[in-house]
């Protein structure tokens, strides 16, 4: 049986869940964890292991990627794709500081957006798409698997975004 991790709001089999060498958290460990353990297909001590995540995550002023109830649904997910009877969830969360400056930019902008995971098939009926990172900034998503995305353009969302970012950002 394939291991399975959630990974950037999917379910990937081990051998496919990747972070980027280019990941600050990666580099720099500027993330938290959390292991919580698993005995006879129960979480152990769960509350106390995500109140102890939230303290370490406002510590660090890292933003949850999810709320506590999506997180013990993605956890109990885990362990059943999984089938670990006895065994250790780990939880990492790590900061993306380009990606949590454009949110707040775009809502600045007046943008209205949704974050959440999405299909496939959502993907290629999106107006506009792009990733970002922090030497990315904004970069537009045109096409996916060779299916236009949109109109095959760079949306206004993200033209908009990287145009303004420099400006917004903190610089020292």
């Amino acid at each position: 049986m394939s291991r399975v991790a959630y990974v950037n709001g999917r379910y990937l089999r081990l051998a496919e869940a990747a972070v980027s060498i280019e990941d600050r958290a990666f580099q720099f460990g500027d993330g938290v964890y959390e292991v919580c353990q698993v005995a006879s297909g129960a979480l152990i001590e769960e509350r106390r292991h995500l109140e102890r995540l939230e303290r370490s995550l406002k510590a660090l002023r890292i933003a949850a990627p999810v709320g506590e109830p999506a997180l013990r649904r993605i956890l109990r997910e885990v362990v059943a794709r999984n089938r670990v009877r006895d065994g250790l969830v780990y939880i990492q969360i790590s900061r993306g500081v380009t990606r949590s400056r454009l949110l707040e930019l775009a809502q600045r902008l007046g943008f209205s957006f949704q974050e959440r995971p999405f299909s496939l098939e959502e993907a290629f009926r999106a107006r506009e798409a792009f990733f970002s990172s922090a030497t990315t900034i904004a970069m537009p998503v045109v096409a996916i698997d060779g299916r236009m995305i949109g109109d095959g353009r760079p949306g206004r969302l993200t033209l908009a975004l990287r145009r303004a970012f420099r400006g917004f950002a903190s610089r020292t």
